[in-house]
């Protein structure tokens, strides 16, 4: 089971004793159809051209970093990430893949790249863990180009609901979930910070995704016995809440749904 200290912290993946649960975490999430859909949605934004030079920031494990490399022909991109694990596994699965990709660890909020590097720069829910996540957003809008395209989809943890008719357990839940990650609000809060960074022609839709009970089965866990340890609930009411919704599941009437947020936008051009 993940640490409750570092399930919500992908900054500190290499920290835990074992990364791999954030590689499969990763997997079970980038696999479901929400996000899948907003990925695809975020990739007709960024209108990507044969050609092109593009930086993946907070890349985990490459999978998404190859999807853009197949849409640029003899181009370019680059995955960035934090997690020396995350990078280690993106190298590891990149001889199975028919398109080239580089993977590099690096921290988005200090790129080593020169300004004005890239044609289009994307990240995915990066921004709500990282420390300074406008300093990582003020470093991608450095790289790109003037004219380039900026896409971030990020969550709002704040906005997570789940369907128990325990709602005194459920909101403690909430908010043990919330409390693990850096930034919970940032969605909501994408619109101002790329206007703030500069950005123009901004354009924000938000979307609820359902979660599926086998993509947040890990976390339920997690924080249900974060919940119990921390002594914020009474153990055995926080424990038939959890076998409630395995229950629920197993009956198809289990329902979770957040808030995932796409924010695009182009780097001005010199006036």
């Amino acid at each position: 089971m993940i640490g409750l200290q570092n399930i919500g912290m992908f900054t500190t993946v290499d920290e835990s004793p074992d990364p791999g649960v954030f590689v499969g975490l990763l997997d079970r999430i980038q696999d479901a159809p929400g996000v899948q859909r907003i990925r695809a949605e975020a990739l007709e934004a960024l209108a990507l051209q044969p050609g092109e030079r593009v930086l993946d920031a907070g890349c985990g494990t490459g999978d998404h970093t190859r999807e853009i490399a197949g849409r640029l022909g003899h181009g370019e991109v680059i995955g960035v990430d934090f997690s020396h694990a995350m990078i280690t596994e993106a190298g590891r699965r990149q001889p199975a893949s028919s398109v080239p990709a580089t993977f590099e660890q690096g921290d988005a909020q200090r790129l080593r790249f020169e300004t004005g590097t890239f044609d289009a720069c994307r990240t995915e829910r990066m921004l709500c863990h990282v420390p300074e996540c406008r300093l990582a957003l003020a470093e991608m809008v450095r790289v790109t180009r003037p004219g380039g395209r900026i896409a971030v989809i990020d969550v709002d943890a704040a906005g997570v609901m789940i369907d128990s008719p325990d709602r005194e357990i459920t909101e403690v839940f909430a908010a043990a979930m919330t409390g693990t990650i850096q930034h919970p609000w940032i969605g909501r809060q994408l619109r101002r910070l790329f206007v703030e960074a500069g950005l123009v022609a901004v354009d924000v839709r938000p979307a609820v995704l359902e979660v599926s009970y086998g993509v947040v089965e890990p976390l339920i866990d997690a924080h249900a016995a974060g919940v119990r340890s921390a002594g914020t609930a009474d153990p055995a009411a926080v424990e038939q809440w959890r076998q409630e919704l395995e229950y629920a599941n197993l009956a198809g009437t289990f329902f979770m749904g957040m808030t995932m947020f796409l924010a695009v936008g182009r780097k001005p051009e010199p006036s």
